[in-house]
């Protein structure tokens, strides 16, 4: 797992004077993640488990009724996080098996590769979660207007939860909403929430490697 800084971190927190959720560190992670992946919006949520669970809430819609995915793409968390959204989950044989209309399509995406990933099912609704290599792969080659939204991240550092990444400004207002009330930037109406938080800590953990191990400043 990555390293960083602790001692940096807390000086950070410190001077800044906010101790708790979506500060200034969270803020500038989110700023960072937007320009260096190149998608409009980075929502930052505390776990990968709790990223999952905030985009399916945010992307269903009430003709929604079944998460899929395909073999090879199988997660534990699906079946949990798909009960909480309301959706069943079912195993795909074949890609002719997606039903546009109601299903989400679950994807995986571990290979080092750009996140331009629109040919895996153009027009289905999708989240798809990337595990980059981030020693190695530096995904800064950003995301074409096309990809499926949102891709999720799984961030680098011990604890320092995921990011997801949208292009839709709608869509990524709802899962602002769904994750709590910390951080929106409009209130819109959604039909559940969760404590998706993401803290200070987190945040100031991941800005010291992106910084001090990729360059990124």
């Amino acid at each position: 797992m990555a390293e960083y800084n602790a001692r940096k971190v807390v000086s950070d927190i410190l001077a800044n004077r906010y101790f708790t959720n979506h500060g200034p560190l969270a803020r500038a992670l989110e700023q960072t993640l937007e320009e260096r992946m190149g998608a409009r919006h980075a929502v930052l949520v505390g776990s990968l488990e709790l990223g999952l669970l905030v985009a399916l809430i945010a992307l269903r819609t009430r003709q929604h009724s079944r998460l899929v995915y395909y073999p090879g793409d199988e997660d534990p968390c699906l079946v949990h996080v798909g009960a909480f959204s309301g959706l069943s989950v079912h195993a795909l044989d074949t890609t002719d098996s997606v039903v546009q209309d109601t299903d989400v399509l679950f994807r995986t995406l571990r290979e080092e590769r750009g996140l331009n990933c629109a040919a895996v099912g153009q027009g289905q609704q999708q989240l798809v979660v990337h595990y980059p290599d981030w020693s190695s792969a530096r995904p800064e080659q950003g995301i074409s207007d096309g990809f499926p939204e949102p891709v999720l991240l799984e961030l680098p550092t011990r604890h320092g939860g995921a990011v997801l990444l949208f292009n839709s400004d709608e869509l990524a207002e709802r899962a602002r909403n769904v994750r709590s009330s910390y951080g929106i930037r409009k209130q819109v109406p959604v039909f559940v929430t969760c404590n998706g938080r993401y803290s200070e800590a987190q945040a100031g953990t991941v800005l010291d490697y992106l910084a001090n191990s990729l360059g990124w400043s």
